[in-house]
């Protein structure tokens, strides 16, 4: 009987006629005190539309180790759709709503609890603040979650979920990915059959305004190469630290040495301005809080990516 319920649940053609709206923001807890707003995006490359990414236009959120405060807001248009002969349960039963999330690698597990949902033909609405979710160490997939609060009248004929604190329904409904894409260069995996393990592109107009996204600059891994298991993190048995640890620090140094010969003289002004988000930006994040010799020789630059890419990845 694994995997059959013995009562109706919430399935995708009941979720979406619900009419459902989950906002959010999301504002990193920097390790000097202060706050930095984070821009919720699109994942670049996926076909799945709860896949996003948070960016920091500053370039200053460290996802492995500064949490993160949320504001959420829950909105459904027709609750009473739940309820009776068409729904999942008893007409006068109470139900619970809340939001669960999960980091794939650490495991950790947290939950709000929004409120509760009655046979009402008006809209529920729910809103929390300050929630502070700690682990973006990994992938985080957040699902709303349905459950029984208050039991209902039993009803000859229907057989419905009517236990205190049963769940009748779990919905993924984003899902925060931080491997690769969320780390501090973009990084994209291709497929080009015959083709380079990895390349690099820098394709930009003005590093001081353009933005350090994957429209203008990238690192791509080829998963056609025979090589590629080695550095595909995903596969626990082919994956080989050391040899990815080698293969990303030489195309961050590579990537950043062409960006470098976009600017007159091919060399970073440090000192000057730019834009928040900015190709620019990023350059003085990686030579101020990363340590990278940025304006160094050839080599200088690619012994100090691979001290970061070692504290990186212990």
């Amino acid at each position: 009987m694994s995997g059959y319920y013995l009562y109706r649940t919430i399935n995708k053609e009941l979720f979406e006629s619900l009419g459902v709206e989950f906002k959010r923001s999301f504002t990193a807890c920097l390790r000097n005190g202060k706050k930095q707003p984070l821009e919720e995006k699109r994942l670049p490359k996926s076909d799945n539309p709860i896949d996003k990414m948070l960016e920091d236009p500053t370039s200053y959120w460290d996802h492995k180790s500064e949490g993160v405060l949320s504001n959420m807001s829950l909105f459904i248009e027709h609750p009473s759709i739940l309820f009776d002969k068409s729904g999942v349960a008893l007409s006068d039963a109470v139900l619970g709503v809340g939001v669960e999330w999960l980091a794939k690698e650490s495991k950790i597990r947290d939950y709000v609890f929004f409120g509760y949902i009655k046979n009402e033909p008006s809209p529920a609405q729910f809103s929390k603040s300050n929630i502070y979710i700690k682990d973006f160490t990994s992938d985080v997939t957040f699902r709303l979650i349905f459950f029984v609060s208050k039991p209902g009248t039993p009803v000859d004929g229907l057989y419905f979920g009517n236990e205190k604190g049963l769940v009748i329904g779990k919905i993924d409904c984003l899902k925060i990915v931080v491997n690769g894409k969320g780390s501090v260069f973009p990084l994209n995996i291709v497929s080009r059959p015959n083709d380079a393990l990895w390349m690099v592109m820098a394709d930009f107009d003005d590093p001081y305004s353009d933005s350090f996204n994957d429209e203008h600059v990238w690192i791509s891994f080829n998963k056609d190469n025979p090589v590629f298991p080695l550095i595909n993190e995903e596969n626990k048995e082919s994956f080989r630290l050391e040899f990815f640890k080698e293969i990303l620090a030489a195309s961050f140094a590579a990537l950043l040495l062409e960006i470098r010969a976009h600017y007159d003289k091919g060399k970073f002004d440090l000192g000057r301005e730019s834009d928040p988000g900015s190709i620019h930006t990023a350059v003085k994040y990686f030579a101020n809080s990363l340590d990278i010799d940025v304006n160094g020789s050839p080599a200088e630059l690619a012994k100090s990516v691979v001290r970061f890419i070692e504290k990186e990845y212990k």
